[in-house]
């Protein structure tokens, strides 16, 4: 996919990294191939492992794209699931 505006860096192999509650680094992955498009935007997945329970509040980072936060309620079996979008109107 083809990937215009500035977006070039978000991407297959792309980093994502996870962040605890007091800003420590939990965990360093990667963006996946994106599966779909919709409306104009690219959909990846991303994954990072065995994130630990126990944090409360969680951020991911992608590539210098700046934080999302997502709460404990949002890890599953070592996974953190978190979405939002970059641009857009």
């Amino acid at each position: 996919m083809r990937r215009a505006g500035g977006y070039s860096d978000l991407r297959e192999g792309a980093s994502v990294t996870v962040y605890g509650k007091t800003g420590e680094r939990l965990g360093l992955g990667e963006l996946k191939d994106p599966y779909g498009e919709a409306n104009g935007f690219c959909i990846f997945s991303y994954d990072v492992p065995d994130i630990p329970a126990g944090e409360g509040i969680y951020s991911v980072e992608v590539t210098h794209r700046g934080e999302l936060s997502g709460s404990e309620s949002e890890v599953e079996d070592g996974r953190l699931w978190i979405s939002g979008t970059i641009g857009g109107s």
